[in-house]
């Protein structure tokens, strides 16, 4: 038997697990009638279940944007399917095909990777001058440079978010911010006091969230997912349909919304 089946969950299954939580999500808000019968109560457990997916989509994006072999084309395809699944996401929100009173959580995600990779680059530029004779003696104003920097980076994206209002907005950038150090450290001390960092970073980017948003106390679940996390895949999954997968069911929602009469032009 495969020792690492026994030791926890794989990347693919949290990925599977978060886009199914989103979809029923969607699917609560889009499809079940707001009428105080038994919908409603329909409506708010998809709505419960789906607080769970935006935490795991943040963590998966930390832990994918620190396996990835091209940050470029990480990046590319962020941003084409933010812009892609806009449309679709006004329609189920909004019922409209364009505005600007919220954007889909892509472009949230989008910031995030902003920030990781100014801050990968920055932080590598620190290690390659400490491994120089000169860096290991005069490596204070250097470093405090950096600090200051990747401080400003990190102002800069939740900013971005705060003021594009992003589906979570600058809480969610920074709660991903968390959730990416503590995984980038985790990487030279696994741990913290016995507790393993990825989880932590997690937890802690949990408690951000939920000092913004109630819902976030059903999210708390996943956190049983992080601890048995152990950063493999046991089946590859499909690049593109992680990404295709947002504004495709969302324009399915959409679609039938127009044929039950729910979206008017």
């Amino acid at each position: 038997m495969n020792r690492d089946r026994m030791r926890g969950i794989d990347r693919t299954t949290i990925k599977w697990i978060a886009i199914i939580t989103m979809l029923i999500d969607h699917i609560g808000h889009g499809l079940v009638p707001d009428e105080p019968t038994v919908f409603m109560v329909i409506g708010r457990i998809c709505n419960i279940i789906g607080r769970n997916a935006f935490p795991l989509f943040l963590f998966l994006l930390a832990d994918g944007f620190l396996r990835t072999k091209s940050k470029p084309k990480f990046f590319l395809r962020l941003f084409l399917f933010a812009v892609i699944s806009e449309v679709p996401f006004d329609l189920v929100l909004y019922g409209s095909v364009l505005t600007f009173q919220r954007q889909n959580v892509l472009w949230t995600l989008l910031f995030l990777f902003g920030y990781m990779w100014v801050a990968d680059l920055l932080w590598s530029q620190a290690r390659e001058y400490l491994r120089t004779p000169s860096g290991k003696y005069e490596s204070g104003k250097k470093m405090a440079l950096i600090r200051i920097l990747t401080v400003l980076a990190m102002v800069g994206a939740c900013l971005m978010a705060f003021f594009a209002r992003t589906d979570y907005g600058l809480w969610g950038v920074l709660a991903g911010i968390v959730m990416y150090h503590c995984l980038e450290f985790s990487r030279r001390k696994p741990d913290f006091n016995g507790i393993p960092l990825p989880l932590l970073g997690y937890i802690i980017g949990l408690c951000i969230l939920l000092f913004h948003y109630d819902g976030t106390f059903y999210a708390l679940p996943t956190i049983l997912l992080i601890w048995n996390y152990y950063g493999k895949c046991e089946k590859k999954f499909p690049k593109w349909l992680g990404y295709a997968f947002y504004p495709a069911h969302l324009s399915i929602i959409a679609g039938i919304e127009i044929l039950m009469g729910k979206i008017k032009f």
